[in-house]
């Protein structure tokens, strides 16, 4: 049972801290919006961080393509990487995450926050409620617009979302490439 409640409003929420998350709540901070990042994890990259060890590969797919760059908020990430951690190291690079987040303006967060709940009137994502057991909080979180960036569209599907589990067949989106059957 939490101790303690937090409420707290914004204009926008992200949901989820791996990199594509991290990379919506920068660019919605540096355009002056009141934002805040919630991730479940003790440290932010998701897939690229020191947990999973999955480093971002992108355009030039991990340097196999030499002229292919990312660009924007990726690239900026990569670069910073490179100036202060040549040695690629996981646990290196999850700090140069962290120091994106927590220094810029405009931007909060929590980590080891897990989203439990979600408020919706008229269709509409109104609050998340979240717990961070370490502090025994609840954290409950108001904003204008929430972005779904958990990897598992777990937001969307707390909010009443259609979703689809698995993989569609050919059939439903007429994909070329998708398989015949389920």
């Amino acid at each position: 049972m939490e101790s303690t409640i937090i409420k707290k409003k914004y204009e926008v929420v992200v949901v989820g801290g791996g990199i594509s998350g991290i990379c919506a709540a920068l660019a919605s901070a540096r355009q002056g919006v009141k934002t805040v990042i919630v991730q479940n994890r003790p440290i932010f990259g998701g897939n690229a961080s020191s947990e999973v060890r999955m480093h971002i590969c992108g355009a030039c797919v991990g340097g196999k393509y030499e002229e292919a760059r990312e660009t924007g908020i990726v690239e900026e990430i990569l670069l910073d990487n490179r100036l202060i951690n040549p040695q690629d190291s996981f646990s290196v690079f999850d700090v140069v995450l962290w120091e994106k987040v927590k220094f810029q303006e405009n931007l909060d967060s929590y980590l080891n926050t897990h989203m439990y709940d979600v408020k919706v009137e008229n269709e509409t994502i109104k609050e998340i409620i979240c717990t961070q057991l370490g502090s025994e909080t609840s954290i409950h979180l108001q904003g204008d617009y929430f972005i779904d960036a958990t990897g598992d569209g777990t937001l969307g599907a707390y909010a009443g979302a259609e979703f689809m589990l698995g993989r569609e067949d050919k059939k439903t989106y007429n994909e070329q490439h998708a398989p015949k059957k389920k």
